[in-house]
Formats: structure tokens, sequence, C-alpha cells
């Protein structure tokens, strides 16, 4: 599966360059996902007398008040009965932290170089409102990856928000469902935030389970489930840009939404190519003040729903 990265915005909504993918697979850990930006690398001196040159590289960063720089990738293990106290790299009780936010401050802390940074996440139910999606120093992506093959072992009780341009995220192999905590949406990401998707089961108690907004970016990379409704399933606002193209979608239960794909105010919803698996009920579109959404001609019925959309086209509002 490919992913693509951002260039300039065409005429029909499209701000993706299609002729430079980046292969992102299915991610293993120990293998590259994502080059999103290159920041300032510090270099590191090297301690040439007394006990510090036996010290290691982490403890050398440490003694001169540097970050650890990575030399190769990083996975990072979080598990239902580990401890934020721990060190994260372990894959058991003793080692993994407990809270995938706990994983995402210590990755950035670090210096990575070119190198990539895995959040694994085991089976079971995390209670984690919103999990904010930092920056990291260097070249290389974040991967927060549950469990691929059956994500609905992995479940997130809340969602995560990306709201700083530079490094990108991929979310994978969950399910997202609100049913404590304040947080209203299953991925927000604005002010030139970034996140990819695939692999999620979307489910209930959220406003918008995906939400962009103030030059924020999520695209969907892969099939995902839409198992529990919301106010919207899709929400693109003020400048955001949302992408779902030539995947499955499979919805199941029927869900409801006041609104299933809503564009306002110079933002852009591109969609075309999706087979949509099941039913939702609920008006399928709103597009109005310069939003678009771009179905490359599909059609009015092209979104789930069972009552027609509206263009308010005297604000500027387009969908075709």
């Amino acid at each position: 599966m490919a992913v693509k990265t951002v260039g300039s915005m065409a005429s029909d909504g499209n701000i993706f360059d299609d002729t430079n993918p980046v292969d992102v697979g299915a991610k293993t850990p120990g293998t590259a996902i994502i080059a999103s930006r290159k920041d300032h690398i510090h270099a590191i001196p090297e301690a040439t007398t007394g006990a510090a040159g036996s010290m290691s590289s982490a403890d050398k960063t440490k003694l001169n008040g540097l970050r650890e720089p990575l030399t190769a990738n990083r996975d990072y293990y979080v598990r239902t009965d580990g401890n934020d106290a721990n060190t994260g790299l372990v894959n058991n009780a003793g080692g993994a932290f407990l809270t995938v936010q706990k994983a995402i401050d210590v990755a950035a802390t670090l210096e990575t170089m070119t190198y990539d940074v895995v959040i694994n996440i085991a089976d079971g139910t995390y209670v984690s409102n919103t999990i904010t999606c930092k920056n990291i120093i260097g070249s290389g992506g974040v991967a927060i990856i549950g469990n691929t093959t059956t994500p609905v072992n992995v479940v997130v009780d809340g969602g995560f928000f990306k709201n700083t341009p530079g490094t990108v995220y991929l979310t994978r192999g969950m399910k997202l469902i609100k049913s404590s905590g304040s947080a209203i949406y299953g991925i927000l990401c604005q002010a030139g935030g970034f996140i990819y998707f695939d692999k999620l089961d979307f489910s209930t108690g959220f406003t918008y389970h995906v939400y962009a907004l103030d030059g924020g970016i999520v695209i969907a990379n892969g099939i995902y489930t839409i198992s529990g409704g919301a106010t919207y399933h899709f929400y693109s606002d003020f400048n955001g840009n949302i992408r779902v193209d030539n995947i499955t979608v499979t919805l199941t239960g029927t869900p409801a939404f006041s609104l299933f794909a809503v564009a306002l105010t110079v933002s852009v919803l591109k969609s075309n190519g999706v087979t949509w698996t099941g039913s939702a009920t609920g008006a399928r579109f709103a597009v109005r003040m310069n939003g678009v959404i771009n179905t490359n001609g599909a059609g009015a019925t092209y979104f789930p729903g069972d009552s027609a959309g509206w263009t308010d086209s005297a604000t500027g509002g387009q969908y075709v």
C-alpha cells in the first residue's frame, strides 16, 4: 500500500503528488515507515578520559545534556500490564509502557536522525482520552500500530490529535471509541498536522470520526471499518484536507450520522473510487462557503446515507 507525499493543490482539489509514492507496506517492527522532515542534528562529543570513556552512547548523551541519538529504528511497546515508569523497550510487563501517550512523549525526547519510531500496542483496552501526536526531532516518522489482523482487539477509548506541522504519523490496527473523557473526535489534524490511517474501526461516542481544519491533513491509506455512528464521519473546515481514495470501507450495523461528509470554508474532501460496503442513515453530505467535495463525478448518492446531501452554491460550495 503506497502513501502519497504532499504536493501542490490542483484544480480538482487533489493536493497530492501521485508521482512520488512512499511505500509503507505492512509494518513490522524495525522497518522504515515514513519520511517526513529533516531537523537540526546535534553532534555528540566523545568522552576520552576517565570513566566516561567506557560509557554507553545513551549515557554520554545524558552527560552532555543532549538528546539520545538513534542508530537504528526504535520500537516501543505498550501493554495493559505495563508501567509508564518502564523503558518501553521490552515487550513484557516489566518493560512496556502503560499508555500510548508516554511512548510518544519519550519519542519526542530523542534525536531520531533518519530513523523511525514504532509504537506497538498489545491487545486490550486503553482509556486515553486525547492522545497528542508530538513532533520528533529528525527526518523519520512515527507509527502507532495495534492488531492489524483483528483491529477490534486493541480498543482505544479516545482519539488522536496532531496540531503542528512536522512529523507525519501513521495509526493502524485499532478500534476507536469514546465512552469516557472529553475527546469528541477519532482523528483530528489542524494547523498543518498530518496523520495517515488504515485498518481502524471507528465506533460510537464521537462528534467527529475524521476532522481536518486549519491546514490539517488526514489520509485514509487503506481499508477501514465504521461500526458506530457520529454526528459527522468526515468534517473538513478552514482549509482542512481529507483524502480517501480507491479503498474499501466497511459499515456494520447501519451507523447513524447527521451528515456523513462535510466540507466548509475553503476546505477540500477528496474521495473517489471507494467501495462502501454496508449502509448508514442520515444525510450524505453538505458543502458550503467555498468548500469542495470532489468525488470525481461519482454523483450525489456516492457517500453512505439514506437522505440527500446539499450544496450551498450561493456561498461557493462545490460538489463535483
